[in-house]
């Protein structure tokens, strides 16, 4: 799989996401160590956020919104 692929699609589930459940936020638990998703979720419009939903008990773990 290419960059350009993963983030199309990642746009592309976000959309659908939205466009048939009227998902308005995806909150991910991603590995600190995976450099190449998180610059992914970025260019996606994801942040690195706190939230309630999801504890970061893991020692790698961050949370992006």
């Amino acid at each position: 799989m290419t960059k350009k692929t993963g983030e199309g699609g990642i746009k592309t589930s976000s959309t659908w996401l939205n466009s048939t459940y009227g998902i308005q936020q995806i909150i991910l638990g991603v590995d600190v160590r995976n450099i190449n998703a998180i610059k992914a979720y970025q260019k996606c419009g994801f942040n690195l956020e706190e939230t309630p939903y999801i504890a970061n008990d893991a020692e790698n773990q961050i949370t992006m919104i």
